[in-house]
């Protein structure tokens, strides 16, 4: 049938579509749009138009933001924005026939669309190294990925504003708690959760950490050596690198060093991967078939489209009682953990901590055994003892004195476990010019540092110490560091580096050839594997057993009814603290939050560290409150529960929320029951010994939605 108005329209619609595949902001597109629009508006049409990805804008963008009023509506016509859905308008028509047949077609478009509104996530991330937001030195490339179950988004890289805002479309994603990450050029990788609304959501990221120049997510060696290539130099200059420019000046300065020196040796958050699971089938009426049952929080209304059967692999995210001979138990991937290689990360301008106990070593070619102050692991093997030798070595297991004066390169077969700190023909014999080996203490347990300071000569010349050097052992860590001062011949004759046994796997430094100068340090760690998690809804398991804790800034040690591993170090106790934290190695209580890596902690697990209380305190009775635990299952898959429930601070605010931890297995679960706001910052995460490695999953205010589980799981390597 042939229509007029159709035919205008036709051509109008042709009109204002040229050009539409636009690469920039064109006027004379959207003037042509904005006639089209008001010619159908003029013949009582509904436009419904797309214009733009809301990830796209920023604030000098609003005068064309479909955000914008102005842009959405006028006095003569209606522009429906709806970016993911075209709905079905509603006309009323009612033809009137009179006696004469003539049809009065009355057709009165009924606009009862309602604007769905485009969910938006609104971010604000703040960088570290450029001056203060706002500056347009922090208008930075950032990228985000949300990932809730097996669902995972990555979002084109966009540019932050001035002040650290972007903005990004979360259209067709469902309201929920996601797990996110984001991750700039030359920054570490930061994380956590944020729960997502249907019309906006505000959601803070805090501070994102420089220094990582080649972009592999962490901050070692290859990265200085970035900086230190470039320094001095300005844009322009031969030789200038930008990777080493981390407060976006165009120059490498002390400034940029100091940035890295602060984040040295740590790691950003591994990227997210889709929820594991086992097989699991999960049906509308929410009945889970297989290993796990999930009937807590996932009504069939949540998964319009999900009316066939999904069927999931892997491990179960909610298992009950999971079963070690359908699941595996995740281990450290080749070159992480105890077995690992150590690796070295070198700086400088460090001091020697001077040795305050002489150990009797004034000889030549000669060694003496000691205690140790704590249990010291190389490679994995615990030692309570070792020999140190006048040339320079550390031997665990075996003893080459006298004798052992001759360096060679590593490996070599006649030592067992061994540190070389300075192998070379030394001399320790003159006690009146000050010679000797000295030993000192620092810190105080679980984190004490056990210093072995060389002073010595190269043999047999007497007088004040010509080589000065320190070896550095921590507890409960797997790494040590040899520490340089005054050194004559610099290592020119000298072997640096660690076997393992008669030489199955070693890491030198050097073999002859020098390099040993004044401050340096040399710290010696084997790459760990971290932590990744993913969430999902799940219900606590009450705990039964009281561990006695009902007090305010107090902890409470527990034995564990199963050896447990947390990264990779075995533990049969722990501590409870009332402010929400589960140390394995230390037993820091403190109301005062600090983001992770905190020192005060020794591999530690934080489900919800803030100021709390389990009995009586300021503000509330706390009736009810305390850490309890409870045992599910039989041996070998018991799962230990450690339940909190307690009160802020202050308030009568009452918190219910429980640690998992699996035998035969490193992967545990967090699982907040009931939680409300204080407004308080709160940190949740886990951290390796004293902070080597860490995974924050969050650090400021905000809570995690009650009812849901974030397990934790060990992932690849990290490295240093």
């Amino acid at each position: 049938q042939r229509d007029p108005r159709g035919q205008v329209v036709r051509r109008l619609r042709r009109r204002a579509l040229r050009g539409a595949r636009l690469r920039r902001f064109d006027d004379a597109y959207f003037a042509r749009l904005t006639d089209f629009v008001r010619a159908a508006g003029d013949r009582g049409m509904v436009v419904v138009l797309t214009l733009f990805n809301g990830s796209e804008l920023t604030a000098r963008d609003w005068h064309r933001s479909y955000y914008n009023p102005a842009n959405n509506s006028s006095t003569d016509t209606t522009i429906v924005i709806q970016p993911t859905a075209t709905p079905t308008p509603t006309f009323t028509n009612t033809p009137t026939r009179t006696s004469t047949q003539t049809p009065t077609n009355t057709q009165t478009p009924t606009n009862t669309l309602t604007p769905t509104p485009n969910p938006i996530l609104v971010s604000h991330a703040t960088w570290q190294g450029p001056p203060a937001q706002p500056n347009t030195r922090q208008q930075l490339p950032i990228s985000l990925t949300l990932q809730l179950d097996s669902n995972l988004v990555n979002y084109p890289s966009q540019n932050t504003d001035a002040s650290g805002f972007f903005t990004t479309s979360v259209s067709g994603l469902a309201s929920g708690t996601y797990n996110w990450r984001v991750v700039g050029p030359k920054y570490l990788a930061s994380c956590g959760t944020v729960a997502l609304n249907s019309v906006r959501t505000d959601h803070e990221i805090g501070l994102v950490k420089v220094g990582d120049s080649n972009g592999d997510n962490t901050i070692g060696v290859a990265d200085f050596n970035i900086v230190k290539g470039t320094f001095g130099k300005t844009l322009g200059d031969l030789g200038y690198d930008g990777r080493g420019d981390f407060t976006n000046d165009n120059s490498v300065t002390v400034s940029d060093f100091n940035l890295q020196k602060a984040n040295f040796g740590q790691g950003g958050c591994p990227a997210l991967i889709p929820a594991p699971t086992s097989t699991v089938t999960i049906t509308p009426t929410n009945t889970a078939t297989g290993v796990a049952t999930n009937t807590a929080t996932n009504p069939p209304t949540n998964t319009p489209t999900n009316t066939a059967t999904l069927t999931r692999t892997n491990t179960p995210l909610l298992t009950v009682t999971p079963s070690n001979t359908s699941t595996a138990t995740p281990t450290a991937a080749a070159g992480c953990g105890t077995s690992a290689d150590y690796v070295i990360a070198q700086s400088t301008g460090v001091a020697i901590v001077p040795g305050t106990t002489d150990i009797g070593n004034h000889t030549d070619d000669g060694s003496t055994n000691i205690a140790l102050p704590f249990t010291y692991n190389l490679y994995g093997q615990p030692f309570n003892s070792v020999n140190v030798s006048s040339n320079g070595k550390l031997e665990f297991t075996s003893n080459n004195e006298p004798g052992g004066f001759s360096n060679v390169c590593l490996p070599v077969a006649t030592y067992n476990n061994v540190i070389f700190a300075n192998w070379d023909d030394l001399y320790t014999g003159d006690t009146a010019g000050g010679q000797g080996i000295f030993t000192s203490v620092s810190g105080s347990a679980p984190n004490r540092i056990f210093n072995i300071e060389w002073r010595a000569a190269i043999c047999c010349a007497a007088g004040a110490p010509t080589h000065n050097f320190e070896v550095r052992l921590y507890e409960g860590q797997n790494r040590f560091a040899i520490v340089y001062g005054a050194m004559a011949t610099a290592g020119a004759g000298s072997t640096v580096g660690v076997q393992k046994g008669t030489g199955t796997q070693t890491t030198q430094f050097e073999c002859n050839t020098g390099g040993l100068t004044s401050g340096l340090q040399l710290s010696f760690v084997q790459p760990a594997t971290n932590y990744a998690v993913v969430t999902a809804p799940a219900t606590l398991v009450p705990g039964i057993t009281d561990t006695g804790n009902h007090t305010d800034d107090g902890v409470t040690n527990v034995a564990l009814p199963f050896a447990y591993s947390l990264y990779d170090q075995s533990f049969t106790s722990m501590t409870v603290d009332s402010n929400g934290t589960m140390q394995f190695n230390s037993a820091y209580t403190n109301f005062t939050t600090s983001c992770l890596p905190n020192a005060n902690y020794n591999f530690a697990i934080l489900p919800l560290w803030v100021d709390q209380c389990t009995g009586p305190c300021t503000g509330t009775s706390c009736t009810g409150c305390g850490i309890y635990t409870s045992v599910s299952g039989s041996a070998p898959n018991r799962i230990f529960n450690v339940e909190w429930r307690t009160n802020y601070y202050n308030t009568t605010a009452a918190l219910d929320y429980e640690v998992r931890l699996y035998e035969g297995q490193t992967h545990f679960d967090v699982i907040y029951s009931s939680l409300v706001d204080n407004g308080a910052s709160k940190t949740i995460g886990v951290q390796r010994d004293a902070g080597t490695h860490s995974l924050q999953n969050q650090c400021g205010a905000g809570i995690p939605a009650s009812g849901t589980l974030v397990r934790y799981t060990l992932t690849s390597c990290t490295g240093l």
